[in-house]
């Protein structure tokens, strides 16, 4: 448990607990969606530029709908870390051991009046922590083409895209047109560098 401390506010940050689960949740998880990263592939590598589009809000689907916080308490290959703001949830991550021995991210979200503070760098530094006392290779996470200020953040933190997926979404009327991106963050070491 630690606090952070910016601009008046004081940010709990913990692993989530059985009593965490009835605490309200106040994340305004909606996003400005004003640029598109282009792909270009080479041999060895993959890189984008940004392409400026209509700007437009978008939102993910209902945190209910998404995951059960439950099951992130006291499993062994699971775990969760919320931001706390008073008794407000307002900021969380929720990740897995995958099949590959990394850690997969499977959610990452702060309440919008959060945002610029660094609470998405802690929490994803709490799950680093847990991938490396876990013993595992590093941690991977999917975003979309259209969410380029998530991908700027993972690549500030570390990650590399490693690949890329253009027909994932295609089921899904309101997203077809977007690109599945994977993220990597190897570890060199078992210390998490």
């Amino acid at each position: 448990m630690f606090s952070v401390c910016s601009s008046g506010m004081h940010i709990e940050m913990k692993k989530l607990t059985n009593e965490d689960l009835h605490r309200p949740v106040a994340i305004d998880g909606r996003f400005l969606v004003d640029s598109v990263l282009r792909l270009h592939t080479t041999d060895s590598s993959i890189n984008y530029s940004v392409i400026k589009i209509p700007a437009y809000e978008k939102q993910y689907g209902e945190m209910d709908d998404l995951m059960d916080w439950a099951d992130y308490v006291s499993h062994p290959d699971r775990t969760m870390y919320v931001a706390l703001a008073g008794n407000h949830i307002v900021g969380f991550v929720a990740a897995k051991r995958n099949w590959n021995q990394m850690a997969y991210v499977e959610d990452i979200q702060v309440d919008k009046r959060y945002r610029g503070y660094g609470l998405g760098q802690q929490l994803m530094n709490k799950i680093k922590e847990w991938a490396v006392d876990q013993g595992m290779m590093g941690m991977m996470l999917e975003t979309q083409n259209k969410n380029v200020r998530a991908c700027k953040f993972y690549e500030r933190y570390g990650f590399v895209l490693g690949g890329f997926d253009q027909y994932v979404y295609r089921g899904i009327k309101e997203v077809a047109n977007e690109i599945a991106l994977y993220w990597y963050f190897i570890f060199d070491n078992q210390k998490g560098n």
